[in-house]
């Protein structure tokens, strides 16, 4: 089998996206910076997840690297630009971290990790310009390693098994450190880590009204009282009838379900 077959779809649309964004640079090569931006692009990777809490956002990424863009082509005369050195090592990286993890795979965690590690200057001037907190992104990244070599089942939902496994003890014990004492008894470290609560009043004022969801809200309602309250339905639909649930305080506590929190907001 050759390597890049064990890339994962995510992979492949970062480097993608990475192609894209150097050939609309007019870029030679494609920069390890380019891949980093195409990371924090690539929805419902593990890579972008560990960024984003990290507060390494994509906007902001972006216009740093156009500033700091060498430019050597006219975007329209570009040839097709090639993996630069450092990218190439940044890989190589990689695929030896998912091949030390036993990694039957490898995912955008690895590359993320692959870019650390090979220190490139300009992604060390991106995160201390932030300012980002290196030692916490590269912790929140070694529990997510850690967490996937302990349960092999969620490598094969990396794979597109649609399954939701339960939070890896590592990650758990992640947060715990990160959060501080203060919040070492929340029992919902995890959910507050990866959800948003949106039954809160600054959440309240920004959500928009739902109206023609009543169906689809009762259902959530219905849904969260089973014992496998899986989600349902398409993506837009299942987010409007999500937030008009966190409007429904006590609602469905003839199902047995009391409060108001919609723990199911992403």
């Amino acid at each position: 089998m050759h390597i890049v077959d064990k890339f994962t779809t995510h992979l492949k649309n970062v480097l993608t996206r990475a192609l894209v964004l150097a050939v609309e640079l007019g870029e030679k090569e494609i920069l390890p910076a380019h891949i980093l931006f195409a990371l924090t692009a690539e929805p419902g990777s593990m890579a972008a997840e560990v960024l984003n809490k990290n507060s390494v956002n994509q906007k902001n990424l972006k216009d740093f690297i156009e500033k700091n863009s060498l430019n050597l082509n006219p975007p329209n005369e570009s040839p097709n630009p090639s993996l630069s050195e450092s990218a190439k090592r940044a890989i190589e990286k990689a695929v030896l971290t998912a091949s030390n993890f036993n990694h039957p795979y490898v995912g955008s965690e690895h590359l993320l990790s692959g870019l650390l590690e090979i220190h490139d200057p300009v992604i060390e001037k991106i995160l201390s310009e932030k300012p980002i907190d290196k030692n916490s992104l590269n912790r929140g990244l070694e529990a997510v390693l850690k967490s996937v070599s302990k349960f092999p089942e969620l490598a094969e939902m990396l794979h597109g098994e649609n399954q939701i496994p339960q939070m890896p003890s590592d990650f758990e014990n992640f947060l715990n450190e990160a959060e501080g004492p203060e919040k070492k008894n929340n029992k919902t470290r995890a959910l507050d880590y990866f959800g948003r609560d949106l039954t809160t009043i600054e959440a309240q004022k920004k959500i928009d009204p739902v109206i023609g969801r009543e169906k689809e809200i009762r259902r959530v309602m219905e849904i969260l009282c089973r014992r496998n309250c899986r989600r349902f339905g398409k993506k837009n639909r299942r987010r409007n009838s999500t937030s008009g649930f966190a409007r429904q305080k006590n609602y469905c506590s003839g199902f047995g379900f009391i409060g108001g929190r919609s723990d199911l907001s992403r």
